[in-house]
This record gives structure tokens, sequence and C-alpha cells, in this order.
């Protein structure tokens, strides 16, 4: 029948998806500086040549393809030469958190510009903190984790921003098999008040 498809359909389409996909757009002021600097993904402004920033959920491997300065097309240089990113959480943006991981020595293209493509494996307790990997892969999906770029004179970071999860095509696909599921279940109850009437 048309209700037990559209069940069907929709029990299908919550299946999880293995790869999660992210954001990131730093500045000065999220990381509480007056740096003109920004940064960020490297896919928003070069989507043919830089994936994604994503999660591997199998895998547990975090690929930050990430950038700052304007060769690398943003608005703003930083002050200086950018260090090894890290990233920090849990913490909502407007508050801070001490180091999870670090990054790669970035790539210094001069003037403030710079970049980096790192991929780390989450694993339990990292830093030498408790914090299980169920704890961090929630905190992260959660848009809990920021990563922070320091320089020679901003060592705690001249500009920040936090990993943004981008919504899966299957959250979008389950809204929509709901959306049909609930649509037939009232047809359904709509067919036996009329029975019932007639």
């Amino acid at each position: 029948s048309k209700f037990i498809g559209a069940l069907t359909c929709t029990l299908t389409l919550s299946a999880h998806a293995a790869i999660w996909d992210f954001t990131l757009n730093m500045d000065g002021p999220q990381a509480g500086t007056a740096s003109p600097g920004t940064g960020g993904d490297l896919h928003q402004n070069f989507p043919a040549d830089w994936p994604m920033i994503s999660y591997d959920t199998d895998t547990h491997k975090l690929h930050l393809p990430i950038g700052w300065g304007t060769q690398n097309g943003f608005s703003g240089n930083l002050g200086d030469s950018g260090g090894n990113p890290v990233i920090k959480g849990p913490a909502p943006a407007g508050s801070s958190a001490s180091s999870l991981y670090g990054l790669d020595t970035p790539n210094d293209q001069g003037g403030g510009s710079g970049s980096v493509n790192s991929t780390i494996t989450l694993v339990d307790n990292p830093a030498s903190r408790t914090y299980s990997l169920t704890d961090q892969e929630t905190d992260l999906h959660s848009g809990l984790w920021y990563v922070e770029v320091p320089t020679i004179h901003f060592g705690n970071g001249e500009i920040r921003g936090q990993l943004t999860p981008v919504p899966e095509p299957e959250q979008y696909a389950r809204v929509a098999g709901l959306a049909l599921f609930f649509v037939f279940f009232s047809d359904v109850a709509l067919y036996i008040g009329l029975s019932v009437l007639l």
C-alpha cells in the first residue's frame, strides 16, 4: 500500500551517513583580536581544486584543507606568518577551550597568507584529556570544535573559526520522507473517516 511504501521510504532515508562535511570561516574578532586576517576552508574559494573539510565516521579521520590570506581568496592577511593551526574544543563561538589536535606545518605563501592540508585521526583522550572518541564525535558534529591560527604576536590565535557542520543530503531526504509519510497517513485517515460517514 501507499502507507507501507511511505513508511519504508522514510526508514530507508534515515540511514546514517558515514561522511560529515564542514565549513570554516576564520577571522580576528572570533579570536578576540583586531586582526584583519581572514581564512577558512579552501573549498569555498576553490571548489574545483579542494574538497570540503570532512570527517569519516568509519576511519575517524578528519581532513582539513584550510587557508588564510588574500593569496587564498580571502579578504585579509595575517600580521605575520601563521604558525601551526590547532583544533580546540569543546566550546561554542565566544568561549574558549584547550587544544585537542595540532595540524601540520603550513605552507607560508608570504604576505600573511598560508595554507595547510592536514588529516588527523581522532583518538580517545587526546592531549592527555579525558575525552572519549564518542564524545568527541558528538561535539564535533554539534559545531563545538574550532580552529585557531597562531602567529608570533598572537600565540593563542590571531584568527579563529568554528567547524560548522553542513546538513547532510540524507537529512533533507529524511524530512521529505517524513512529509510524504504524513501525507499518506492523512489520506488514509480521510478515507477511513469518509467510509464511516457513508
